[in-house]
């Protein structure tokens, strides 16, 4: 089996680069994934639901960029 993409450029550069980047945006919902499982089974240190979602702001965002990826 074969599949191909097509994309007008530049028009759809960033579909096409979200595309190339598929496994790396993938690895990072795994990640983001087990941080949150872990913080479920053993607990965290948050006291209030808007500094867990900051954190986890947070990590998106260091995630992408250590990725060399944009949230553009």
């Amino acid at each position: 089996m074969k599949a191909t993409l097509e994309f007008n450029l530049p028009e759809e550069a960033i579909e096409h680069l979200d595309a190339l980047h598929g496994h790396e945006w993938k690895a990072i919902v795994l990640d983001l994934y087990r941080q949150t499982r872990n913080l479920r089974k053993h607990g965290h240190k948050y006291k209030d639901a808007d500094a867990a979602i900051e954190d986890f702001m947070d990590s998106i965002v260091c995630l992408v960029l250590d990725n060399g990826l944009s949230l553009d």
